[in-house]
């Protein structure tokens, strides 16, 4: 399966800092490194189903150097990817 990498509508960067929401488990927000751009995951640009996002991998702290979080779309199987800068 192919992964989309999300890059930032502003500057095209595709890396990316973990915001973290205890209140709501299910939206899940990310700012970009070099522009403070904030993105939320909301529907799958595919099938445009609403908070179908699932968390596939996190990050793993024997990982690469650049850690990769990956999403899947409950519906349509398709698959997302951040790249996360450690901060």
């Amino acid at each position: 399966m192919e992964v989309d990498f999300v890059t930032c509508p502003k500057c095209k960067c595709k890396n990316w800092i973990d915001i973290p929401n205890t209140e709501d488990k299910t939206k899940f927000k990310f700012r970009c490194s070099r522009c403070s751009y904030t993105i939320t995951l909301g529907s799958c640009a595919k099938c445009r189903r609403e908070k179908a996002w699932v968390q596939t991998s996190g990050i793993d702290e024997k990982g690469g150097r650049h850690p990769v979080y990956r999403f899947q779309c409950r519906s349509c199987k398709r698959e997302i990817g951040l790249l996360i800068d450690r901060v």
